[in-house]
């Protein structure tokens, strides 16, 4: 089994060759604070570069970011191999599909 200084969690499943772990509240937390953060940066970035982006547009950077760094936690590291990155990019594409429906 691999073990990173980085993902110290236990291992919960392991499906497709990808080890998918449970975070710690205060590993999870960290990790949501660092999405927020670089969303509000994007967000400012996003708001000088083109005005004209409306809700739905900030809702969805917002949730691929959250997705991104939660998707990580979890063991879902793009850089693993093809098949984690095909599950990160699918689950952020349905997001952004589902915000740009919703809003």
């Amino acid at each position: 089994m691999h073990t990173s200084l980085i993902h110290q969690g236990s291992v919960v499943l392991k499906a497709q060759g990808i080890e998918f772990r449970w975070p710690g509240f205060w590993a999870f937390t960290s990790a949501s604070i660092l999405a927020i953060g670089l969303w509000l940066l994007l967000c400012g970035i996003a708001v000088r570069v083109d005005p004209g982006l409306g809700r739905a547009d900030f809702a969805s950077l917002l949730a691929v970011m959250w997705l991104t760094v939660a998707c990580t936690r979890l063991g879902l590291d793009p850089r693993s191999s093809r098949v984690a990155a095909a599950l990160q990019v699918g689950a952020c594409a349905v997001a952004v599909l589902l915000l740009q429906a919703v809003l």
